[in-house]
């Protein structure tokens, strides 16, 4: 990536992280809590599949990035804060073009690893997670093989605002089905290099280790 490309998708993620922080800050009393009690270590999450794949529309380049498995590889709550740690894989993937429907046969894109951290806010009542990239890094690296109408490599920058379907990250669950927020809360600021992209997906987070089946919730 050239510099000026650089300098664009830098640019748009500083934007993307002011944007979306305009919505709510977080609290210096917010933390995670197991069962009514605030985590006094870092406690790791697992993720479960809710039978659908995850999709990513960049309509700007009629194309869709579509990945079947998720996996996290590391993801934790961290303690004495309402912040994620998050290294998790989106594998099995295909490209399609957007219109017409159609895969792009021969074209295959490589795993998506995404280091990144998690941050809980409050807006209108509800907690809210925003996912970024670490500081002054991307979100991941996409790359993909040589008859794939794309460059070979493309940074996606910016951030992701979760929610959980129960209404908030607050509500105390064994389970807790993750998905975007919708768009007209949280519009998109997800840049698939000088591109906008949005995202498609959800899946069901759980405690493991120790504290595998509890309850839990994110206050602020």
């Amino acid at each position: 990536m050239n510099r000026a490309k650089r300098l664009l998708a830098t640019t748009a993620c500083l934007l993307a992280t002011a944007s979306v922080a305009g919505f709510g800050a977080t609290s210096a009393f917010a933390n995670w809590q197991i069962e009514g009690v605030t985590i006094s270590e870092s406690v790791e999450v697992e993720a479960e599949s809710d039978g659908e794949e995850f999709g990513f529309l960049i309509p700007a380049l009629n194309i869709q990035l579509v990945f079947k498995k998720l996996t996290y590889d590391k993801v934790s709550l961290v303690k004495s804060s309402a912040t994620t740690s998050e290294l998790f894989l989106l594998t099995e993937g295909s490209v399609y073009r957007i219109s017409p429907k159609e895969l792009i046969k021969n074209c295959t894109p490589g795993g998506l690893t995404f280091d990144t951290k998690g941050n809980l806010f409050l807006h209108n009542g509800k907690t809210y997670k925003r996912i970024e990239g670490l500081s002054g890094q991307p979100m991941t690296l996409t790359t993909y093989s040589p008859f794939c109408p794309l460059p070979e490599e493309v940074e996606v920058v910016g951030s992701i605002v979760l929610e959980d379907a129960s209404g908030s990250f607050s509500n105390e669950a064994v389970s807790h089905l993750v998905r975007q927020a919708p768009e007209s809360l949280f519009p998109g600021q997800l840049f698939f290099g000088e591109n906008k992209m949005s995202f498609d997906g959800r899946w069901i987070e759980k405690l493991k280790g120790k504290e595998a089946g509890k309850k839990w919730s994110g206050t602020i």
